[in-house]
This record gives structure tokens, sequence and C-alpha cells, in this order.
């Protein structure tokens, strides 16, 4: 992980830092394994693997080294949360995604732990890696702000005329 955070003392504030840091991690970890989009190895089998380990390495963190106090849950919230959420699946993941549009991805990780689902965990990991590696729309995001302009910027794109129904 990069060592900005954490042990410099930057730490993040907004669901937006989190995303770009995680981004910018698996872009990273593609470089230096010499994987380039267009290439042979950039499957996204290869991204899914690379995501879900800095996923791991970034729940490894204690969230007090990289989150602002502010933006930290505090544990009667994660309490609450987790009795919130129950045994309902569906319910389990949809929550967890809001937490991680309001409250960011560390914040729903502390969540995910207090659950103790190994079921929830692994179908949560792969949404959180499919909003890491997908460059659409993430609700969280302002569309100010620099990240939500460079996820809407596009290389090319193919419009077709409209279909006549004659």
């Amino acid at each position: 992980m990069n060592p900005e955070y954490g042990t410099l003392g930057k730490q993040f504030g907004s669901p937006e830092e989190e995303v770009t840091y995680l981004r910018a991690e698996i872009a990273n970890r593609e470089r230096a394994m010499g994987i380039v989009p267009g290439s042979p190895e950039h499957t996204l089998e290869k991204r899914t693997e690379i995501a879900l380990e800095k996923v791991a390495e970034y729940r490894a963190i204690p969230a007090e080294a990289i989150l602002e106090k502010s933006y930290q849950m505090k544990i009667d919230d994660l309490e609450t949360n987790v009795v919130k959420l129950g045994a309902e699946h569906k319910v389990a993941i949809d929550e967890l995604m809001r937490v991680v549009e309001k409250n960011g991805i560390k914040n729903a990780l502390a969540l995910l732990g207090k659950l103790n689902n190994p079921h929830i965990e692994d179908d949560f990991h792969r949404m959180l890696v499919q909003l890491l590696l997908e460059t659409g729309d993430f609700s969280g995001i302002s569309r100010e702000k620099d990240l939500a302009r460079a996820l809407k910027m596009r290389l090319y794109e193919v419009t077709l005329p409209p279909i006549d129904p004659k």
C-alpha cells in the first residue's frame, strides 16, 4: 500500500478519496506487473485478483490510521447497523453499498467484519471490486469533483441512428 496514507498522517475524509486511492493502487500494481490495457494479461480475472488483493490489504489497515476522525463510524453506529442488517442477504449487501456511498469503504469493511458472515463477505467483496474496476457512475461522488469528471471521460464513443419502426 502507498505509505502516504497512515504513516505520513494524510487521511481520507470522503468516499471519493478512498475510491481514488484504491483505483490508483490497482493501476500501480498492474503497471508493476507489466500489465497494460490491451495486453493479453489485462483480463478481467487478473484485474479482479489484483483488486481483491488491494481490498484485503486496505481492510487490514486500522481505520484510525487512514480515516479522519470525523469520517470514522463510531462503534455504536457499527453495532446498530449490524443489528439492522440481520441475516437478510440482499438487504445486507444493499446496506453495505449504501454505507460505502455515504461513509466510505473502510467503514463498510469495518461493518462487514462485525457481521461475521463469510457468504455476505464474499458477495460484498465482489461488489466492491466491481465498483473499483468499473468507470461508471458512483452515486456518492459529486459531479464537480475531479474523480467524477475522470469517470465520465471516453476515448471514443459509437452511436447508432434510431431504428425506423416501418
